[in-house]
């Protein structure tokens, strides 16, 4: 069936990744090259898919974008939609084997957009070979002229996709043949993977609150000179614009500055100009947990207000540093 202009989609009860896995392994491997991927992954895109594609198909070698012409059918002309022509087009015309995009869950949260679905649309049906001598061995067969060398395999969970994923044109381009697979398998994978980068977000963004919140708490209690001092160091931190994170705890990057820069912007500031009030008030906003101190790799002392660069500009907000 992938051989005949056909992308084929999954629906049912229960997962279908081991099933899906077991065909592309044992079946799909001796006929061309497999591509797996996972669409329940929330990281993943089609900027990603295509990236992929010229890594592994291509060799590295991204095609230009100066083909116009598409098999597509009212192919919109995003500038993401013509790099997935020139791909697909590039690859058909010169790759020696079929390309299986084994999809897990093409509804999955990165995916779930009819642009997106749109571009994958194009990939697929651009690809067909568009002269003999560019023919493409399948099994023991030459394919024919119009053959496919992208050839989609998908598996979808949600009974809505017709209605959400695709218009009338992207159907009819993927050319769906659809293969009820109910397994009743437990959706382990998936909702392992879901849960564990929910969570990571989740507990990223409540630790954010407890900063603000904390921080709010201990500024209305600090010294002005205090203030002034973490004022400065705020803006140095957000000067640097992310290009020199260092790691301050077991699991998180933040700006840092050399102590030896924030003492001399001090005094530039004329906040202070003695090193030793420098250093007082450093570890009292230490001991307050304002501020975390550590060694860099060539042993210079650096400071860091420990939280996200917005955070630290709701900080500067709130002491009149903005």
């Amino acid at each position: 069936l992938p051989s005949t202009n056909h992308s084929i989609i999954l629906y049912g009860f229960g997962s279908k990744r081991n099933l899906l896995n077991n065909f592309a392994e044992q079946e799909l491997s001796n006929y061309g090259d497999v591509l797996t991927l996972d669409g329940y992954d929330s990281k993943i895109s089609i900027t990603g898919i295509l990236d992929v594609l010229v890594q592994s198909v291509l060799g590295g070698k991204e095609p230009p974008y100066t083909e116009t012409t598409t098999n597509y059918k009212d192919s919109p002309s995003s500038d993401l939609n013509r790099r997935a022509i020139a791909i697909s087009k590039h690859i058909g015309r010169s790759h020696p084997r079929p390309v299986y995009l084994v999809l897990h869950n093409i509804d999955g949260l990165g995916l779930r957009s009819q642009a997106v679905q749109s571009c994958l649309a194009a990939l697929v049906a651009n690809s067909s070979i568009d002269n003999a001598q560019n023919s493409v061995c399948d099994s023991n067969q030459i394919t024919n002229n119009n053959a496919q060398v992208i050839r989609l395999i998908a598996s979808v969970d949600r009974v809505d996709a017709v209605e959400i994923l695709w218009n009338v044109t992207c159907m009819a381009n993927f050319s769906w043949i659809w293969k009820q697979a109910s397994t009743y398998y437990p959706y382990h994978d998936e909702v392992m993977f879901t849960i564990t980068d929910e969570t990571r977000k989740i507990k990223e963004e409540k630790r954010d609150e407890v900063d603000l919140r904390f921080m709010q708490k201990t500024l209305s209690s600090l010294a002005p000179r205090h203030t002034e001092v973490l004022k400065v160091l705020a803006q140095l931190q957000l000067a640097k614009s992310g290009k020199t994170k260092q790691k301050i705890a077991k699991w998180t990057w933040f700006d840092c500055v050399q102590y030896k820069v924030l003492k001399e912007n001090c005094v530039k500031e004329m906040v202070l100009s003695s090193d030793t009030d420098l250093k007082n008030i450093m570890n009292e906003l230490r001991d307050h947990g304002m501020v975390v101190k550590q060694l860099d790799s060539d042993n210079a002392e650096i400071v860091s207000i420990p939280t996200t660069r917005s955070k630290i500009k709701e900080i500067l907000n709130l002491i009149g540093g903005a």
